[in-house]
């Protein structure tokens, strides 16, 4: 190698320099300028894995430098994603509460124009009398807690006060029902009497009549189409 050839005559004429009039062992020589030579190899080897380690330390800083511009503009993005999310939540709430005004609309539309039939109806299916009209009502209980009952009427049963509590809505799920049990029994411990559930909508899905029927067999059931019909058969106009 050209530059390993001159550091070794270079160092041949040093010593040959520093030694004029000295005796020296040749093979001493020779063998100090071999050591000095790999140790000239050795470090222009170790320079250039300081400059690939140099050039890697660059490569690593400008991919830490993206990694962290990336980090901050999927912190940006999930900031506006929050936000998106947010407003969606919000969005989400005024429908439902836009869409639970509908539903009490037509639950008390409903109710209401079915008032004129119940007492036909429950004295003909369950020998129920009612002994006052129905009402919309609310329980205030002792605890500050209160329920507001849709259908609501004092009756007679063989001679036994009970209390008709009713639900009117236009579409039941199974959470409705759920609830409307939760309140049943509300009801119950407050008036210390015997209860009459049901329910009164436009629309029921099959499952959900038979999860009704097979777990609360005591909440009966009226469709406003069934009580429609047997409004005209009465010749009573709802």
């Amino acid at each position: 190698m050209a530059i390993d050839l001159e550091l070794y005559k270079t160092i041949e004429t040093i010593v040959e320099e520093k030694t004029k009039g000295i005796k020296v062992d040749r093979e001493e020589f020779n063998l100090l300028a071999n050591e000095v030579r790999k140790l000239a190899i050795a470090q222009r080897e170790t320079q250039k894995e300081v400059n690939r380690l140099d050039k890697a330390l660059q490569e690593l800083a400008e991919a830490q430098k993206r990694t962290e511009q990336r980090v901050e503009e999927l912190a940006e993005a999930q900031k506006r994603t929050e936000q998106r999310v947010e407003e969606l939540a919000e969005a989400q709430k005024k429908t439902n509460q836009r869409l639970g005004g509908i539903s009490d609309t037509i639950g008390y539309e409903l109710e209401e124009k079915y008032y004129s039939i119940f007492p036909y109806v429950l004295k003909e299916d369950f020998e129920i009398k009612v002994e006052k009209e129905f009402e919309r009502r609310f329980f205030i209980y002792p605890d500050g807690n209160e329920d507001e009952i849709n259908i609501y009427a004092e009756a007679t049963k063989n001679g036994k006060k009970i209390y008709i509590i009713g639900e009117s809505k236009a579409s039941i799920g199974k959470n409705d029902i759920k609830d409307f049990s939760k309140l049943i029994k509300r009801a119950r411990n407050y008036l210390k009497a015997d209860i009459f559930p049901f329910f009164l909508c436009y629309s029921i899905h099959p499952n959900v009549e038979a999860y009704l029927k097979k777990e609360y067999p005591h909440i009966k059931l009226y469709r406003s189409y069934e009580l429609s019909r047997r409004a005209r058969e009465k010749g009573i106009h709802l």
